[in-house]
């Protein structure tokens, strides 16, 4: 499996009950179809995927899958505390026609994971019963887990640990990484300030909230790796995050929401989302 490109991790729109919002999911997913992205991650940091039950996972997953242009590939964020529920969740996004699993760095126990050996057996064991791909999600400064370049090294040699998307802006570290991993093992970049020169670098692709702005991160992509050809149309193909039926500048309802009073204060990626229009803006996806 090939991952040059960018993979862009999508929002999760709420309405104003807190419900999964169906149209919006189909409206932002059409928009992005009209753009070269090479795929979707479905459940990742900016989709809010701590903040969503299983089913609500299964029913997201199922929509995209529906409203996705056939020719976009699509990963799964399943990464959760225990091998035993990433499996079932990675396994059910099998069903539904996921091609890739995003597996994040658990991190509840950080005194017991935040070492080598503890990654290589989490990452292994998920691997092991897997019925899709995996890719390492590192992002240490949200779970405050920093996988280790040996613990990446050794997973390289797993035949079902195929990548990496290394979210840490650490640029020593992706070079470490592209330079000692077994050859064919993919490395991504998940960092909005490090995306241009984590390319340059040698990373096959990204997935960065930002590029939920499409064309944007797309003409970055093409123009660090000179021998890519841009899929399809373009434009720039901005997310709605309406909550509500009407409106251009309603916000997304959200559950990283406090509720101050009478008033609503969004902070993370909704209020950012309010700012631009578009993308998160997160760091990671």
């Amino acid at each position: 499996m090939k991952l040059q490109g960018i993979y862009p991790p999508i929002a999760t729109p709420f309405n104003y009950e807190g419900e999964l919002f169906k149209a919006k999911v189909f409206h932002n997913v059409n928009k992005l179809n009209r753009t070269a992205l090479s795929g979707y991650c479905v459940c990742g940091s900016t989709g809010e995927s701590v903040h969503l039950t299983p089913e609500e996972k299964y029913t997201l997953w199922g929509w995209v899958a529906e409203a996705s242009a056939p020719d976009r590939l699509l990963i799964a964020g399943t990464g959760v505390e225990s091998v035993r529920e990433t499996v079932a969740l990675t396994n059910k996004a099998a069903e539904i026609g996921y091609k890739l699993a995003m597996v994040r760095t658990p991190h509840y126990y950080k005194n017991l994971i935040n070492n080598t050996e503890a990654q290589v057996r989490y990452f292994g064991a998920v691997a092991d019963q897997a019925k899709l791909p995996v890719m390492i999600y590192n992002w240490p400064q949200t779970t405050g887990v920093d996988i280790s370049v040996e613990a990446v090294v050794r997973l390289s040699e797993h035949p079902n640990v195929i990548a990496i998307k290394e979210s840490s802006s650490d640029l020593e570290k992706l070079k470490a990484l592209i330079a000692q991993v077994k050859p064919g093992f993919q490395v991504l970049t998940g960092s909005a300030p490090g995306l241009w020169k984590g390319l340059e670098a040698g990373a096959v692709g990204c997935g960065v909230g930002v590029c939920e702005r499409g064309s944007v991160c797309v003409h970055h992509y093409l123009g660090s790796v000179p021998d890519q050809t841009a899929r399809g149309g373009g434009g720039l193909a901005a997310t709605d995050y309406s909550g509500g039926s009407g409106g251009d500048r309603e916000v997304w309802r959200s559950r990283i929401e406090v509720c101050d009073g009478s008033e609503w204060v969004l902070w993370g990626p909704a209020a950012d989302a309010f700012d631009s229009g578009g993308g998160s803006g997160e760091a990671g996806d």
